[in-house]
C-alpha cells in the first residue's frame, strides 16, 4: 500500500509540472513610465524627420538627430522616419551625409549615422537598392534588386576577391571601415553593405572582396557562401 501511494503522489507531481510547464507566461502590461517613453518619442520623431529634411539645417544640426533616433525604445516603427510620401528625400539626405562623414577623422559621428542607415535597410527592403546604387555605381542594377544580384552572380563567377576598389570612393572608404579598430564603425558599416547587397554573401564579397567581408562572414557564419 505504501508503494502505491508512493507512485499516485509521484504521478500528482508530474501532473502539477506539466501543468505548470504549458501555461502560458502572462503578458506583461504596459508601465507609466514605458507609455511616457513610448509617447514622447511618437511625438518626437516627426520632428527629427521635418529637421532631417528641411532644408534650413545644417549637417551638423542633421547628424544630431541621428544619436535619438538610434537609441529609439523597442518596436519603435521606423515609419516615423521614412515614409511612402517622403522615402526618397530622407533617403537622399543620409546619402549626402554618409558620404560627407565617411572619413577617418569623423569616425564618432559616423556610427550613429550607418546604424540609423542600416536600421532603415532592415526594416525597408525596398530601399536597399537606392543605396546599392550609390555605394556601387559601377555595378548593373536594376529595378529587381534580387534578379539583378542572381544575374551578377552568374556573370561574375569566378572573379579574384582580392578586388581594387575606386581610390577615394564612398565605397572604399565604407569598406575601409570593415576592418575599423573601431567595433561599432566596424560593425554598423559591415552590417549596412549586407544589407545592401540584399544579404547574399556571394554579392558582397565580389564588391567588397573576401579578406574584408571575413570578419562578418565568421561572424554569421555564412564563410560557405550563399545566403
Amino acid at each position: 500500500q505504501e508503494e502505491v501511494k508512493q507512485e499516485e503522489k509521484k504521478e500528482e507531481s508530474k501532473q502539477e509540472e506539466n501543468t505548470s510547464s504549458s501555461t502560458p507566461a502572462p503578458v506583461q502590461e504596459e508601465t507609466a513610465t514605458q507609455k511616457r517613453t513610448r509617447d514622447f518619442f511618437d511625438e518626437l520623431l516627426p520632428i527629427m524627420q521635418k529637421v532631417l529634411l528641411d532644408s534650413r539645417s545644417t549637417s551638423q544640426i542633421q547628424l544630431s538627430c541621428l544619436p535619438i533616433i538610434m537609441n529609439l525604445p523597442p518596436n519603435t516603427p521606423y515609419t516615423k522616419i521614412v515614409s511612402d510620401e517622403d522615402t526618397i528625400p530622407t533617403l537622399e539626405v543620409l546619402y549626402k551625409l554618409l558620404d560627407a562623414e565617411t572619413l577617418p577623422s569623423n569616425s564618432d559621428s559616423q556610427v550613429p549615422l550607418l546604424a540609423v542607415i542600416h536600421f532603415i535597410l532592415r526594416s525597408f527592403p525596398n530601399t536597399r537598392l537606392y543605396f546599392y546604387q550609390k555605394i556601387f555605381p559601377e555595378s548593373e542594377c536594376g529595378a529587381d534588386i534580387e534578379q539583378n544580384l542572381n544575374e551578377d552572380q552568374e556573370k561574375n563567377k569566378g572573379v579574384n576577391p582580392s578586388i581594387e576598389l575606386p581610390i577615394g570612393s564612398l565605397r572604399q572608404r565604407l569598406v575601409e571601415n570593415m576592418t575599423s579598430l573601431n567595433y561599432h564603425l566596424k560593425f554598423y558599416t559591415s552590417e549596412l553593405l549586407y544589407l545592401v547587397c540584399n544579404e547574399n554573401v556571394d554579392e558582397l564579397v565580389r564588391l567588397v572582396g573576401v579578406g574584408r567581408a571575413a570578419g562578418l562572414l565568421a561572424e554569421k557564419g555564412l564563410f560557405g557562401g550563399g545566403r
